[in-house]
């Protein structure tokens, strides 16, 4: 029930970002116009973007906690059962991290003042969290 409502809740967010996010880019090209904004669209398409990555992080929890009840009750009958389930617990903890790194780029872009670390990162800071995303991509994709 969970998964479902979590699935739910990112396919929806998934449906408002992309639109939110091509109007946004389509204000700051002056397509619409020189006096439209795009702030109100580039929000709307952070907070899905932000919504998403909880969602994410939350079902990667309950995946990685239902691992290690499925780990500790497989550890008592055969550990060579254990191969499989293990790479897919690496590759909750990778998205994890992934999802933690762009959770950390996501807040510094809102830029709202006051919110949390909003627009106080440094560049350095912003691309290494990308640089460790896109590593944790890569060492998932060859697990």
């Amino acid at each position: 029930m969970i998964t479902r409502l979590l699935t739910l809740v990112n396919s929806l967010c998934d449906l408002i970002y992309y639109p939110a996010e091509c109007i946004a880019w389509l204000c700051e090209a002056n397509v619409f116009g020189s006096n439209r904004s795009s702030r109100p669209f580039r929000l709307v398409s952070l907070i899905c973007w932000l919504t998403n990555i909880l969602v994410s992080i939350i079902g990667n929890t309950l995946k990685l906690i239902q691992y290690r009840r499925s780990l500790k009750s497989k550890r008592t009958k055969d550990d060579k059962s254990l191969i499989m389930p293990l790479s897919d617990v690496y590759k909750c903890i990778l998205t994890l991290i992934n999802n933690f790194c762009f959770l950390i780029n996501c807040v510094h872009w809102l830029t709202i003042p006051g919110f949390l670390w909003s627009g106080k990162i440094s560049v350095f800071m912003v691309g290494f969290c990308g640089t460790l995303a896109t590593l944790c991509n890569i060492i998932k994709m060859s697990i």
